[in-house]
């Protein structure tokens, strides 16, 4: 199955505020679901059932090109005046993180106009009238240009922007939004009822509780997580997914679209768990935390095979269980890059060991915190893959902690990286260009080490690879 294949299977079944009710799920009936959204967009005859599933998507939405990003939503959802303020915001935000992303890479503003046109886009987007936008189904604009209307200024921004979208590894990240579940399960159900080949995929048992899937390069994101009512066959509830934090949808949002975004503009040579951790960071500094359910322990997401920046789990992937309470690691949201947690973890796994060992070992639990196994870095790099896969009972816990250990060795790698910590910025920069400009012609490991002079990782963990580095400095911090 090629790259497309693989990504369509894959939706992410998050289940953290959704408990499921005791028996066995009703049948599905997919193609039902697929007529529904029909019927609520006018099309009762199933003569007039779309072929084209991703041009039929186009005709229905409201579009709005960003830059790096290319964000629909139905017209006809755009006329609730809560669904055109969070298509509002969330387009902000998406403007918002690409100007974070340019200043990462260092790009000089004053040779590149992008930082400055962002800075217009952004100021425009903002102030989109919520009145207009709620007329775009009785307008029939598909292009939000074309409702809000634009100078010759604005015009120019949006087409410099759009070329330097191209000019970075191809077209725009594609993103629909749904902002009901009703809509998020019929726009699944009508992918496979439009292409039977997808049926396979997509009209499978769990989708009711996916927050997004892909067909080919567009993704679909839902506003809402499912409810207990999914588990007796009504998929028209949801909770918000920002129902217990105020940004909780726009940093859901911003993460897909970013990890998407660098996807593209790395390809496959740059392992998934950087590109992830990149996405995270740039999430953590727009909105101060990363309170989001898109990894770690979701119990139910299927899980990840093993790769080199970090290996993942199962070394075949697989299921889990349902998710259980909060855990430690979730309690800061990440708002210190998971340091303080991971120097806890550190600190309970030292208290075992002696010497090296002491900063390179984390204590791991069970759920009920009952049982503990010492897991043991290295956790980057090949050396990483070779390590002993815990327990089955401490998995999730391992989950959380590679999530949170992605995101505090690249925020080191930002800041502290260098022997001089001013000049640690510009270097993480060069390793971001530098990592684009390899193209699969350098490895991964190589290119890091051509930046910093020593390699990503090594089993001894010494001060000669940076995580060894990483383990010293974090083993100094405040648990």
């Amino acid at each position: 199955m090629g790259r497309l294949g693989l990504r369509t299977v894959i939706g992410i079944a998050v289940c953290a505020l959704a408990s499921r009710a005791a028996g066995a799920l009703p049948q599905v009936d997919h193609a039902a679901l697929a007529r529904d959204l029909l019927a609520r967009d006018g099309l009762t005859s199933e003569d007039r059932e779309p072929t084209d599933y991703l041009a039929y998507i186009r005709e229905r939405s409201l579009t709005a090109s960003l830059g790096a990003f290319h964000v629909s939503i139905s017209r006809a959802a755009l006329e609730e005046k809560r669904a055109a303020r969070d298509f509002r915001d969330a387009c902000v935000s998406l403007v918002e993180v690409q100007e974070r992303w340019l200043a990462w890479t260092g790009t000089d503003a004053e040779l590149d106009p992008a930082q400055d046109d962002l800075e217009t886009l952004r100021s425009w987007v903002s102030k989109w009238n919520l009145r207009t936008l709620r007329k775009a189904s009785a307008e029939g604009h598909s292009l939000a240009s074309a409702l809000l209307g634009v100078n010759a200024e604005m015009g120019a921004v949006l087409e410099r922007l759009g070329a330097k979208s191209g000019e970075s590894g191809g077209n725009p990240v594609k993103v629909v939004l749904a902002p009901s579940r009703g809509e998020f399960v019929g726009l699944c159900s009508l992918a496979g009822l439009s292409r039977p080949s997808l049926r396979s995929h997509l009209w499978v048992k769990g989708i009711e509780k996916w927050t997004w899937f892909f067909v080919e390069d567009v993704r679909f994101v839902a506003f809402e997580y499912a409810t207990q009512s999914a588990s007796t066959g009504d998929y028209s509830r949801g909770n918000r997914i920002d129902s217990r934090n105020p940004t909780g949808l726009r940093q859901h949002i911003s993460q897909l679209a970013v990890n998407e975004m660098l996807r593209i503009r790395y390809g496959d040579d740059v392992p998934a768990a950087f590109v992830s951790g990149i996405a995270m960071n740039l999430v953590i500094d727009l909105f101060g935390e990363v309170n989001t359910r898109i990894e770690g322990d979701l119990r139910g997401r299927m899980t990840q095979a093993r790769e080199m920046f970090i290996p993942g789990g199962n070394p075949t992937g697989g299921v889990l269980p349902k998710i259980s309470a909060e855990s430690r690691w979730r309690v800061d949201q990440g708002k210190f890059h998971f340091v303080r947690v991971l120097r806890q973890v550190q600190k309970a796994g030292g208290k075992r060991k002696r010497g090296v060992d002491k900063v390179r070992t984390f204590l791991l639990q069970s759920d009920n915190g009952k049982l503990a196994y010492a897991l043991r870095a290295p956790v980057l790099g090949p050396s990483a893959v070779a390590t002993v896969t815990p327990p089955a009972w401490a998995e999730a816990d391992r989950l959380e902690f590679i999530r949170a250990y992605k995101s505090a060795f690249l925020h080191w790698l930002r800041e502290h990286g260098t022997d001089d910590d001013g000049d640690a910025q510009a270097a993480f920069a060069r390793l971001l260009s530098a990592l684009e400009e390899a193209g699969g012609e350098v490895s991964f490991e190589k290119t890091v080490e051509a930046i910093y002079g020593v390699p990503l990782s090594e089993a001894e963990l010494g001060e000669a690879c940076l995580e060894g580095r990483f383990l010293r400095w974090l083993s100094k911090q405040r648990g």
